[in-house]
C-alpha cells in the first residue's frame, strides 16, 4: 500500500480534511515521496517568501512545485502556515470561498463564518466581503498561506478577484502561489516596492547531479555521467519525465538506447508511458486500469460496483501498493486517485476503444454516489454519460443540499450543462433555473426563464403559480415594480384556484405555503417601492401572517421589509419592533450576514436619521449595503443610495457617491425630487425648486411638502393652501411624518397672515407627534422659519422633543462640559466602553450582545474616534478621564 511518511509535526491547515456532500475532501499533495531529491538551494529560495508580500511559483505540470513547497515548509517547523490545495471544483466560487475561508480558521477563529450562502453563490468578491477577510487577517499575527495550483481558479475568471484580494492583505500575511501558468496577480506594483519573488520553470529544472541522485533512488542502478546528462537534456530537467524515465530504466535492458531515444515532449511522454508503461501490464490489468481511469475518486467499494470482475479489485489493490501513479486522498488510504498525466491518457484509450463502458461505469458510479448521500459527484458523473434525463432528475431531487451549502452556482451550471433542447422541454428544470438565476442577481434572465416556464404548454396550474410567485419575487432586483405587484396578485389567484392541488419540489421552497408567503412578501415590497405605503403594510403583514412565513428567509425578509415601509411612514415604534424582530430571528438561524436582513438595516439607518443620529444611520446604512451588494438587489441599492443622500445633505457634505445604474424606484424618485428641491429652496432659490418639482407631479408627503415650503417661500400662499390640502388627502395622511408635514405646513401659513395663536397651536401638535415617535429631522428640513417659531415659544413649553431640534438645526450637540467629545456616544457605544476595561475579545463582545464581529469593529471605531484616540488602551485612560466610566 502506498503510503505517504508520517508527518513529523502537525501545522495549520494540514491534515485536515472534512466531508463535502458525502464525497472525502483531502489535500493530497503535501507528502514526500521516498524519491524525493532535497534542494536546499530552492528551499533557501523560498525563506525570501518570509520577509516579502508575494512569491510567485510558476512552471508547468511536474516540475515539482508541491513537493519543493512541502520541503520547505517541513524546513520551517516555526512558520504558521496555512496550506491550500486549490482543485478543479475550485473553480466554482462558493466552492473556493468555502475551502478560502474554512483553511484560514486555525489561525483567524470565526472567519469561516463571515460569508451567507447568497455570498457564497456569487461569482466575484464584493469590496465589504473583502474588507471583512482583510480586518480578520490583520488581526490574526504572522503567517505564510499557500496557493497550491491556483491555476484552477482561471477558467471561471475567479483568478481576478482572489488577486485583488490577496493585494489587499495586510503585511502580516506572506503569500506563495503555485501556478502552471502565469496569472493576473498583483505583482507589478508589488515588484517595484521590491515585495515579489518570483520561481519560474527553469529554476525548477534539475540539475545533472539531482537526476543523478533521482536515478538511483529510483532505479538502483550506477548510471554513467554521459547517459545522465543526455537525459537532463532530452528532458530539460522536467522532474515528472525525470521520473518517468526511471521508472521504465529499472527492468529496461538496454539503459543507454532507452535514454538516445526518450523526449521530454507531451507526445513523446504520452507514447512512453503507452508503450513503456501500460505495454508492461497484462491484457486484464491493462483493461481494468483503462475502466479505473473513467472514475475521479477510487475506492474499494466503489471499485466492486462498477466491475463484478475479481481482477480489478485485485488491480486497485496493486496499484496502491507498488504504482507511482496513483495518490492517495486520505489518512486512511481509502480513497485514492490516477496522477493526472496518466489518468488522462487512460482515459483517451478507453474512449477510443469502448466508449460505452466509459457511459456504464459513469452510470453505476453515480447511482453508488447517490446511495451514499454524495450527490454532487454522482451529477457530475450523470453529466459525463451524457444521461442528461437522470441527471436533471437528480439535480431537481438533491439540489436542495448543494444551495444550502452556498454553491449555487455550481447548480446553476450543472443545469447549462444539460442541452438547450432538454431543459426547454422541462418545465421544472427552466423554474428551478430561473429561480437560482433570480437569486444570483441576474433579474432578466431570471425573468426571461419564469416567464418561458409560466406560459409553457405543458405547465400545470401549480407550476404556473410558482413561476409567477417568483416572478413577482425580482421586485427589489428590476424597475417597475408594477410588473411585479401584477404577478404577486396573478400568482395569488392561481393559488387560490390550485387549493390543495400541486405544485413543483424545488429546493423545498416552492409548497403552497411557501409560494403563498412568496407572494405576498414580494408584492408588498414592490407596493413599497411604487410609494404605495398602505397596501405595502397590508401585504407584509398578510405574508408575516401566512403559514409559509415560518420558513426564516421568508420571515426576516418580511419583518425587514415591513420594518422599511414604516419607517418610510413615520411610524417608529412599529419599525424598530420589526426590525429587531428580523434581527433577532438572523441571529438565532446564524442568518445576521444573509442578505434578507438589508431591509431591517436600512430601516435602522432610516429610523436613525430620522432621530437626528447621523453617525449610527451612516454605521447602519454601511451594514445594509454589504447584505445589499451580496446578491446586487438593484432597487434596494437605489434605497439606499437615496438615504445616503440624504445624510450628506443634512450634513452639508459635498460628497455623494454615484448613483446605480438605471432609473431608481417611485418612491426613491420622490425621496431624491424632495432633497433637491429642499437644497434649492434653502438656498434661496424657491422658484427653481417649483420649476423642478413641476417636472416630476407626485404624492409623495415629502415633495408636496417641498412643494408647500417652495410656493411660501415665493409668497404664494393660496397655492401653498391648497398644496396643504392635497396633504391631507393622501392615504397616508394620518401617518407620523406626513401628519407632521401638514402640521407644520399649516403652521407656516397661519405665520404668513398673522394667526400667531394658531402658529404656535399648530407647532405643539407637531412636536407632540414628533415626540411620541421620536422624529427630529423633519423639522431640519423644514428650515428656518419652522424653527425659529420653536426657539421663540421657549423649550420649557414645548414637548421635550423641542430642544433637540433646535439643537439639531443650530449644528449643535449636546455636551455636558468642554471637556466632553462634541460628538456624544450613542447608548449602545457606552455600553460598549464601560466593557473595554474588562478586556473581553471583540468576539465575545460580539456574543454578548448578539450581533456580528464586524458591528463590534464598528461601534469600537466610531469611540475611538469620537475620543479622538487610536487604540483600546488610550479609550480606557480617556473615558476615565472624562467620568465616563464611573
Amino acid at each position: 500500500m502506498i503510503a505517504p511518511p508520517a508527518p513529523s509535526r502537525r501545522r495549520h491547515g494540514v491534515q485536515k480534511w472534512a466531508l463535502r456532500g458525502g464525497r472525502p475532501r483531502m489535500d493530497s499533495s503535501r507528502f514526500v515521496p521516498a524519491h524525493a531529491v532535497d534542494r536546499p538551494d530552492l528551499r533557501r529560495e523560498l525563506d525570501v517568501s518570509l520577509v516579502r508580500t508575494l512569491t510567485v511559483l510558476v512552471a508547468g505540470a511536474g516540475a515539482g512545485k508541491s513537493v519543493l513547497l512541502t520541503q520547505w515548509a517541513d524546513s520551517h517547523p516555526e512558520v504558521r502556515l496555512v496550506w491550500i490545495d486549490l482543485e478543479v471544483d475550485d473553480a466554482d466560487f462558493g466552492h473556493f470561498l468555502q475551502h478560502f475561508l474554512s483553511a484560514l480558521e486555525d489561525v483567524a477563529p470565526g472567519i469561516a463564518g463571515i460569508a451567507s450562502p447568497e455570498t457564497l453563490s456569487r461569482v466575484g468578491i464584493t469590496d465589504s466581503l473583502a474588507d471583512a477577510i482583510v480586518d480578520q487577517l490583520r488581526a490574526a499575527g504572522e503567517f505564510t498561506v499557500i496557493f497550491d495550483d491556483i491555476h484552477h481558479l482561471a477558467d471561471a475568471g475567479n483568478v481576478l478577484d482572489v488577486a485583488g484580494l490577496i493585494g489587499k492583505f495586510p503585511s502580516n500575511v506572506h503569500v506563495i502561489t503555485s501556478s502552471r501558468v502565469d496569472l493576473p496577480l498583483p505583482r507589478s506594483r508589488a515588484r517595484l516596492r521590491n515585495e515579489v519573488h518570483e520561481i519560474r520553470q527553469a529554476q525548477l529544472a534539475f540539475t545533472v547531479e539531482q537526476t543523478a541522485e533521482l536515478l538511483r533512488r529510483v532505479t538502483k542502478l550506477d548510471l554513467d555521467g554521459a547517459s545522465i546528462r543526455a537525459l537532463v537534456e532530452r528532458t530539460e530537467g522536467w522532474p515528472a519525465g525525470l521520473l518517468l524515465a526511471a521508472v521504465t530504466l529499472r527492468t529496461h535492458p538496454e539503459p543507454s538506447t532507452f535514454i538516445a531515444e526518450f523526449s521530454g515532449s507531451d507526445r513523446l511522454v504520452a507514447e512512453y508511458l503507452s508503450n513503456e508503461v501500460l505495454a508492461t501490464l497484462s491484457d486484464e490489468d491493462r483493461n481494468g486500469a483503462l475502466e479505473l481511469s473513467i472514475l475521479d475518486r477510487m475506492s474499494l467499494p466503489l471499485v466492486a460496483e462498477v466491475s463484478s470482475a475479481p481482477a480489478l479489485l485485485a488491480l486497485l489493490a496493486r496499484l496502491q501498493r507498488d504504482s507511482r501513479f496513483v495518490i492517495p486522498l486520505d489518512d486512511h488510504q481509502e480513497w485514492f486517485r490516477f496522477h493526472h498525466l496518466f489518468r488522462d491518457l487512460l482515459r483517451v484509450r478507453a474512449r477510443s476503444e469502448n466508449a460505452a463502458a466509459e457511459n456504464r461505469i459513469l452510470t453505476e458510479a453515480a447511482e453508488w454516489h447517490l446511495r451514499q448521500g454524495d450527490s454532487a459527484t454522482a451529477i457530475e458523473y450523470l453529466l459525463r454519460a451524457g444521461r442528461w434525463e437522470r441527471a436533471a432528475q437528480s439535480i431537481l431531487a438533491h439540489g436542495s443540499s448543494v444551495f444550502e451549502q452556498g454553491e449555487m452556482a455550481k447548480l446553476i451550471g450543472w443545469i447549462r450543462r444539460i442541452p438547450q433542447s432538454f431543459r426547454a422541454d422541462s418545465v421544472d428544470l427552466l423554474l428551478l433555473h430561473g429561480i437560482l438565476t433570480g437569486m444570483d442577481g441576474h433579474a432578466a434572465d431570471s425573468e426571461n426563464l419564469l416567464r418561458t416556464a409560466a406560459s409553457h404548454p405543458k405547465a400545470t396550474l401549480g407550476q404556473s403559480a410558482c413561476a409567477l410567485s417568483f416572478l413577482a419575487d425580482l421586485a427589489q432586483w428590476r424597475p417597475h415594480p408594477q410588473a411585479s405587484i401584477d404577478c404577486a396578485e396573478r400568482a395569488l389567484d392561481a393559488l387560490d384556484r390550485l387549493g390543495d392541488g400541486p405544485t413543483p419540489h424545488l429546493l423545498q421552497l416552492t409548497d403552497t405555503h411557501s409560494l403563498t408567503a412568496v407572494a405576498l412578501i414580494a408584492g408588498g415590497r414592490a407596493h413599497f417601492l411604487a410609494g404605495n405605503f398602505e397596501q405595502a403594510r397590508d401585504w407584509l403583514e398578510r405574508g408575516l401572517s401566512s403559514q409559509g412565513a415560518r420558513y426564516s428567509v421568508w420571515r426576516i425578509s418580511a419583518l425587514g421589509s415591513l420594518a422599511l415601509a414604516e419607517a418610510w411612514c413615520g411610524e417608529t415604534l412599529r419599525a424598530i419592533e420589526c426590525a429587531d424582530e428580523a434581527l433577532a430571528v438572523a441571529e438565532t438561524t446564524e442568518m445576521y450576514v444573509h442578505p434578507a436582513t438589508a431591509d431591517a438595516f436600512l430601516a435602522r439607518a432610516l429610523i436613525a436619521f430620522d432621530a437626528g443620529d447621523a453617525d449610527q444611520s451612516e454605521f447602519e446604512l454601511q451594514e445594509a449595503r454589504a447584505r445589499v451588494e451580496a446578491n446586487e438587489r438593484l432597487q434596494l441599492l437605489w434605497v439606499a443610495h437615496g438615504l445616503s443622500v440624504r445624510l450628506r445633505f443634512a450634513q452639508s457634505h459635498p460628497h455623494i457617491q454615484a448613483p446605480p445604474p438605471g432609473v431608481p424606484p417611485p418612491v426613491v424618485a420622490d425621496l431624491l425630487l424632495a432633497v433637491r428641491a429642499r437644497e434649492l429652496r434653502l438656498d434661496g432659490s424657491p422658484g427653481a425648486a417649483v420649476r423642478t418639482l413641476s417636472e416630476r407631479p407626485s404624492h409623495s408627503s415629502s415633495v408636496l411638502f417641498e412643494l408647500g415650503a417652495a410656493k411660501l417661500s415665493l409668497g404664494h400662499s393660496s397655492e401653498a393652501r391648497e398644496v396643504q390640502q392635497s396633504l391631507a388627502q393622501l392615504p397616508d395622511a394620518d401617518d407620523p411624518l406626513p401628519r407632521i408635514r401638514r402640521l407644520l405646513l399649516g403652521a407656516w401659513l397661519s405665520t404668513t397672515s398673522g394667526r400667531t395663536a394658531q402658529t404656535d397651536s399648530l407647532v405643539f401638535q407637531a412636536l407632540s407627534v414628533a415626540d411620541q415617535y421620536n422624529l427630529i429631522s423633519v423639522f431640519s428640513d423644514s428650515g428656518p422659519e419652522i424653527t425659529t417659531r420653536i426657539a421663540a415659544l421657549g423649550a420649557p413649553s414645548l414637548p421635550a422633543i423641542a430642544g433637540t431640534v433646535l439643537r439639531q438645526a443650530a449644528g449643535r450637540t449636546h455636551t455636558s462640559a468642554n471637556s466632553m467629545p462634541t460628538d456624544p456616544l450613542t447608548e449602545r457605544e457606552m455600553e460598549v466602553l464601560v466593557l473595554l476595561p474588562t478586556r473581553f475579545s471583540n468576539r465575545e463582545l460580539a456574543a454578548r450582545y448578539f450581533v456580528s464581529v464586524n458591528t463590534i469593529k464598528s461601534h469600537m471605531s466610531h469611540i475611538y474616534r469620537k475620543l479622538d484616540v487610536t487604540n483600546r488602551n488610550a479609550a480606557i485612560k480617556r473615558a476615565n478621564e472624562l467620568g465616563l466610566l464611573e
